[in-house]
């Protein structure tokens, strides 16, 4: 099995930018190629911005998606800069449907929380928005859920770093209990892990700056 996986950032100007998370998952991808099924997808972070440099990397997305037949998209936090109020917030279709229309990016999004979605506790408004569209998927505030077929299945483990680096030791243990899960348990019959989150929660990252 060979994973293959677009990262997309996109680095507005006077804009400090979390790379952790997208170099975390490049490490981990180039020592899990395999024999087998193929498992793509796109990952993107930091995007909800509404900026003419966010519909550039949709299109460079999305050309890439097309191009390898993405099978679904990976949000790694920040989703949306100053959060959303509700289900029916005006971002929802300026700074997604609006922005990400191309037909190739139709896919599921497998959302991950950052600390900017936290603003002001509007967290659970992401969460609720799993139940107005189907695309959008975000059960609870960290899940997992597993890719591929056969013996090339993947566990992807979607983490919620904003109140674990806080100490979350309800989070902390449902990880440990993820990470702990054989090969093979609950007929996943995982080939390899990957860890998604919005900030270095367990890894080193930096910290980028254009100006």
């Amino acid at each position: 099995m060979s994973i293959r996986l677009q990262a997309c950032r996109h680095l507005p100007t006077k804009m400090k930018m979390s790379m952790s998370c997208v170099f975390a998952l490049v490490v981990i991808l180039g020592s899990m190629e395999q024999s087998g099924a193929d498992v793509v997808f796109a990952a993107i972070g930091d995007w909800g911005a509404g900026t003419t440099a966010q519909k550039d990397v949709a299109k460079s997305m999305a050309g890439w998606m097309d191009k390898n037949k993405g099978d679904f998209i990976v949000t790694l936090g920040d989703n949306f800069y100053s959060g959303v109020s509700d289900t029916k917030h005006k971002y929802w279709e300026d700074r997604w449907k609006k922005v990400y229309t191309q037909r190739s990016l139709q896919k599921t999004w497998y959302v991950t929380l950052g600390n900017h979605d936290h603003n002001r506790g509007k967290a659970k408004n992401q969460v609720a928005y799993s139940k107005v569209n189907s695309k959008w998927h975000l059960p609870k505030n960290y899940y997992s859920f597993t890719k591929g077929s056969g013996s090339g299945k993947v566990h992807f483990i979607m983490l919620d770093t904003t109140p674990l680096v806080k100490g979350d030791s309800r989070q902390l243990r449902w990880l440990e209990s993820e990470l702990k899960k054989p090969k093979g348990s609950e007929g996943t019959n995982q080939e390899g892990r990957l860890q998604e989150c919005a900030v270095s929660g367990f890894q080193g990252g930096v910290w980028v700056h254009r100006s």
